[in-house]
């Protein structure tokens, strides 16, 4: 009776992990939320530091295309890897593939290691 029950438990939490696995869109609207704070709180500081109108004005353009820059960074940078049970957020910068995230039970989880390369992707991005 015991090799039942533990047969379709397991059969049934399989089941629940693969209905309610994240998907790339999922995974991507949880990294540009990120990114969008981060930008965000650089674009508030370079207004708070702006020493003239001509800075301040520049960054209120960069803030409004912001949210451009995000979408193409993410469409460009960030995938995720599916293994049924769950999946994984990976980032690709300059050939380097790395997981910053993690999506189970219909959520998804963002490392620190994002706000690490945040950084990297904006200036990659401008350089290109």
């Amino acid at each position: 009776m015991n090799k039942y029950i533990i047969f379709f438990g397991t059969l049934s939490i399989s089941f629940v992990l693969i209905l309610t696995n994240p998907d790339r869109p999922k995974h991507a609207m949880a990294v540009k939320e990120i990114l969008t704070k981060e930008f965000n709180k650089a674009m508030a500081e370079e207004l708070r530091k702006s020493k003239n109108n001509y800075q301040a004005t520049s960054a209120g353009i960069g803030l409004l295309l912001g949210s451009s820059l995000i979408d193409k960074v993410i469409d460009g940078y960030i995938d995720s890897e599916n293994f049924y049970l769950f999946s994984l957020t990976k980032i690709n910068v300059d050939g380097d593939n790395k997981t910053i995230g993690l999506g189970i039970l219909g959520k998804v989880f963002i490392s620190d290691k994002l706000k690490e390369n945040t950084s990297k992707l904006f200036n990659h991005r401008r350089t290109k």
